[in-house]
């Protein structure tokens, strides 16, 4: 490169320099850590009669973390254990994965609660003015060993083989989703 750069903002991503950054980042890190170790870790919660993603987790573990990226559940489905069981879902892939903690923001008017009661604590929070909200920062130490879930089916038919109290007709299905390939969901 030359001549002098270029600058521009964008409001939408251009694949193109995703990838040129994706891979120059990648490849200074290989050259002064290791390379990288980056996989996708998605719990995906599907209609149990379309089989269309309904709600979940997307995450994605790297060098020893797990990073909960998005994570959504419908309204009815909330408040029935079924957010815990996908945490430890996710928890214990990562912990599979060789990771030693986790880490999630979450913003004042979603979820920090339902993170604490999972033991993730606060380590910071940025206030986002004019409205009130706060962005905050938690971490979970994820030690090896630690007690693993079950795999999750939360089938209002089957109320005791999903630890859930019965729930809609039409059952949920989650599953988890490793290194970018889904796996069919399993039909009632």
């Amino acid at each position: 490169m030359t001549a002098d750069p270029v600058l521009t903002v964008a409001a939408t991503r251009n694949p193109r320099a995703e990838a040129a950054i994706g891979a120059g980042l990648a490849a200074y890190n290989a050259d002064r850590f290791r390379p990288g170790d980056t996989a996708i870790l998605d719990v995906v919660v599907r209609d149990g009669e379309s089989g269309e993603p309904v709600g979940g987790l997307l995450g994605h573990t790297s060098f020893g973390l797990f990073f909960l990226d998005l994570f959504y559940l419908p309204e009815a489905q909330r408040g029935r254990g079924l957010g815990g069981h996908i945490l430890a879902l996710a928890e214990n892939e990562a912990r599979r994965r060789g990771c030693t903690a986790a880490f999630v923001y979450t913003v004042t008017f979603q979820a920090p609660g339902f993170y604490e009661r999972h033991g993730y604590r606060r380590f910071g929070e940025i206030a986002c003015p004019p409205d009130g909200a706060t962005r905050i920062f938690l971490t979970k130490s994820l030690p090896a060993g630690a007690k693993e879930g079950k795999p999750l089916r939360a089938d209002a038919r089957e109320p005791a083989a999903s630890g859930l109290p019965p729930g809609p007709s039409r059952p949920l299905l989650c599953q988890l989703r490793q290194d970018g390939h889904t796996a069919e969901p399993e039909r009632p």
